[in-house]
Order: structure tokens, then sequence, then C-alpha cells
């Protein structure tokens, strides 16, 4: 995926309960500028939303915990909640909905604990592991050599880049050097900034052709926005998240004709070698066993990228 910190201050310790996806709004520890804390009634995490998910409750995979994680009856997943289908705010701009936040609340629901997402800058996630803030963090990461270096992937689906242009492309780009001196946006921090727009960029080079003029943003919502300012001529997103804006913007945008490129696996995150992937993956894989997530990805019009192994830093094919 997809983005810097100071860019974007968020409200947001959202407490999920894994039983019934009841949401609301809870304290959490300290803000940073990548993320604030709001102040509201929290839901104990270790009561009753625990023991409604009982029912669902994998032992196998809660036997895999590393020691310390469950005792608050907690999960806590860093996500950035501005990223359609995976992670975004409903009508209310409040509650998070989406793919990534159903598939974390089952799976939470599976290890016995409680959701509790925290709307941080999708950037700042992986160092924040490292800090013990999160548990994992769960936002479209796309699974690169460097960023294995620094965290422990579960793989969750699959996918590639698209390019996002006005309908009816007028000025007939596509992810190759038609894209050479050309304005495109980018989310800051994601894997279209700093490899896709490096790949093509070396083409553009070895053409003579100008370098391509990056616009990197904030947020998902942003993407849009540049390409109906001219601030951009293309966007280059996710595959599902270009297809989420394409298909919700009433006729204004469309995908590049073309193949994905920059096609690999995506996963969740968690600190490396702290052993949280390896229940995060048992949990994942009784959810892929037992059709709850290929249900989630339907829903959320990502089926096309379901896997059916929740892999412990696949390697990227």
């Amino acid at each position: 995926m997809s983005k810097t910190s100071t860019t974007r201050a968020r409200a947001a310790c959202i407490t999920v309960s894994a039983a019934a996806l009841v949401l609301g709004l809870a304290a959490c520890g300290g803000s940073t500028t990548a993320e604030s804390s709001a102040t509201a009634p929290a839901a104990s995490p270790s009561a009753p939303a625990a023991s409604a998910a009982a029912a669902g409750v994998d032992a196998a995979a809660v036997a895999l915990l590393p020691v310390g994680i469950a005792d608050d009856g907690a999960l806590t997943v860093g996500m950035e909640v501005a990223y359609p289908p995976f992670g975004y705010k409903d009508t209310d701009n409040v509650t998070p909905i989406g793919f990534d936040v159903d598939l974390a609340t089952e799976m939470a629901n599976r290890l016995g604990l409680q959701l509790v997402i925290v709307d941080a800058a999708f950037d700042s996630i992986i160092p924040s592991l490292a800090s013990n803030r999160y548990e994992a963090g769960v936002s479209a990461f796309s699974i690169t050599p460097e960023r294995q270096k620094e965290v422990d992937f579960v793989t969750y689906f699959e996918s590639g880049d698209s390019a996002l242009v006005l309908t009816g492309n007028p000025k007939g780009l596509s992810l190759d050097t038609r894209l050479c001196g050309v304005k495109t946006a980018v989310l800051k921090g994601s894997t279209q900034e700093v490899v896709t727009i490096p790949a093509i960029d070396a083409d553009c080079k070895a053409a003579g052709m100008a370098p391509i003029e990056v616009l990197s943003l904030g947020g998902s919502e942003e993407l849009p926005l540049a390409l109906q300012s001219g601030r951009a001529d293309v966007a280059i997103a996710d595959s599902g998240n270009a297809a989420y804006i394409a298909q919700n913007s009433a006729g204004a945008f469309e995908i590049a004709v073309g193949p994905l490129i920059n096609a690999g696996p995506g996963g969740m995150v968690f600190k490396k070698g702290g052993g949280m992937a390896e229940a995060a993956s048992a949990a994942l894989q009784g959810l892929m066993d037992d059709g709850t997530y290929g249900a989630i990805a339907d829903k959320w019009g990502l089926s096309s990228g379901k896997v059916t192994t929740a892999t412990i830093n696949a390697a990227k094919g």
C-alpha cells in the first residue's frame, strides 16, 4: 500500500467488539504526530467482549500467543482508517469499516481477544511495532524485502498496482514510460512511491525522457481530489483501492488498460521475531479454511485477491 506522519493527525483509539463488531471510542496511550488519542469511556476488553468471543476461540492459535500479549484481553492494531475498501470510516465519519476491519475483528475473535484499532498514519505503523505500541499492523501492506528486514508478515491478500485516470483516459496513460514527465499522484510511504515510481523512472532515464513528476499525498481520499483538480494526471494505487475509487466515482474515474505491475502478496505486520505472527497465522488459516475469510473478501469486492494460505514471511513472487 500506500504514505508522513506529520500530515494527518487522527483521533483514534477505537475498541471493536470481536463478537459483534460493536465499535466505540476508547482512551489509548499517549499521542504522537501520527495519531492522537480520544478520551471517551472505554469498554473493558477483558470481561464481556472476551467472553462473548469465546464461542469462536481457536485454542490452538491461542496457545501460540506470546507471553503477555493477552494480559489485557485486547489485540491492539495500528491501521490507517482512510484506505477503502481495506479500512475507512463509515458515513458517520467515526466508525471504521472495511476488509481489514472485518478480518482483524474475526482474527481477534479466534484469539479470544477484543480488537482495539488505533487509527494511525500508514508510515508510522511499522516503526511503532518495534516500540510495542501495537501488537499488529493491519493496513494492506505490500510484502517487500525491505519491510521484511523490519517486521514479520502474515500473508492475507494478493494485489498489484493500477493506474487511476479520468474516465476516457484523455492522455492515454498506463504504467510504463507514458508516465515520463507526467504529474503522478501516489500515497506517501507506499510501495507505489518507493518501488513502482523508481522502476518506471529508470526506464524513463534509459529512454532519455523526463522523470515522473511525483505528487506524494497523505491519504487515499486525496487521490481523486488530485485528479479532479488537475494537480495530477494519473494516480497509482493498490489495485483494490484504485478499483474501489473508480467504482464509487459516479463515472468520473476508470482504471487505465494494462496489466497490474509490482504484483505480489500483502500481509499483516508484526514485531520482528516477537512470536505474534505465528498466532495470527494460525487464526487466519482457520478463517480461510472455514470460509469466513472468503466471505469477507467477497463482501468487500476483493475476491480476485483471495489467498488460501496465511504464510509467514512469504517471498514476493
